[in-house]
C-alpha cells in the first residue's frame, strides 16, 4: 500500500493527462473521475483532508508542474473565507446538477462535464498559481470544501498532527506547508486546522521532530499512508 500510495502522489497526475487526451476521443472514460468527486467526503471521515494532500491528481498536478511557477505567497484572507467556500461550491455543484439533469442518459455528455469540470479546476489553479502558492485553488475547492466539512463533522480525532512543545518557531514548517499554514502557532496542541491537507510537508521539514502523530494507532495509519518521515 505504501509503495502504491507513493508512485500514485508521484505520477497521478500524468495518468490524468494520458486520461484526458483519451477523453477527447472517447468522453465516456471521464467517468472516472466520479472518484474525485466523491473521494474527498468518503475518507473524510476516516483520513481527514488526507486525499486532498496525496490522492487527488488536480493537487499532484499542483505540486509537480504548476509549483515551477509558483509565486509562494499566501493567499488573501477572502479566498479561505467560509463564504466564499460556501457560494462557490453552491454555484459549482448547481452547474453541475444542472448540466448533470441535461446529460441524463447520455453518457458522452456526462463524460463532457466532468472533462469541464477537471479543466476548469486546472485552468482556475494555475492561474492563481502565477498570482500566489501552487495550492491557492485548493482552499475553495468544493471537492475538498465537503471534504473539509465531513472532516468538521466526523468524531474521528485521532488522524490528526500534533506540534509538541519542542517547537522552537523556527517557522521552517510555515514556508513548506503548501496551504499557507502556521504550524508552529499550534505548539502544544492539535494541528486542527481543516485547511491541512495531511500531505506531512511540515512534519517532513521540522529538525526538532516536533510535528507527529502522538498515538500507536495513527502512528500505524500514517505508516500504511506514507506520511513524509524525513527531511528534505
Amino acid at each position: 500500500m505504501r509503495k502504491l500510495l507513493n508512485w500514485w502522489k508521484k505520477y497521478s497526475y500524468i495518468v490524468m493527462i494520458i486520461i484526458m487526451l483519451i477523453g477527447l476521443i472517447y468522453p465516456k472514460i471521464m467517468l472516472i473521475f466520479i472518484i474525485c468527486m466523491l473521494g474527498p467526503s468518503l475518507t473524510g471521515v476516516f483520513t481527514r483532508r488526507y486525499w486532498c494532500g496525496n490522492i487527488c491528481p488536480i493537487g499532484n498536478f499542483f505540486d509537480h508542474v504548476t509549483i515551477k511557477i509558483s509565486n509562494y505567497k499566501k493567499a488573501p484572507k477572502f479566498l479561505k473565507s467560509k463564504i466564499i467556500r460556501i457560494l462557490f461550491t453552491i454555484l459549482m455543484m448547481s452547474m453541475f446538477v444542472f448540466e448533470m439533469i441535461n446529460a441524463f442518459g447520455n453518457p458522452i455528455m456526462t463524460g463532457m462535464i466532468f472533462y469541464e469540470m477537471i479543466l476548469e479546476a486546472i485552468i482556475i489553479g494555475t492561474f492563481l498559481t502565477v498570482i500566489y502558492h501552487h495550492r491557492t485553488w485548493c482552499h475553495f475547492c468544493p471537492m475538498g470544501s465537503t471534504g473539509a466539512v465531513v472532516t468538521y463533522l466526523s468524531s474521528n480525532k485521532n488522524f490528526v498532527l500534533h506540534v509538541t512543545n519542542k517547537c522552537n518557531s523556527c517557522k521552517q514548517c510555515e514556508r513548506k506547508c503548501p496551504m499557507g499554514l502556521s504550524p508552529y502557532e499550534y505548539r502544544g496542541k492539535r494541528l486542527s486546522s481543516y485547511d491541512c491537507i495531511q500531505c506531512g510537508s511540515c512534519k517532513a521539514k521540522c529538525h526538532t521532530n516536533a510535528i507527529c502523530y502522538n498515538n500507536n494507532s495513527t502512528a500505524k495509519a500514517k505508516e500504511v499512508f506514507a506520511i513524509k518521515e524525513k527531511s528534505e
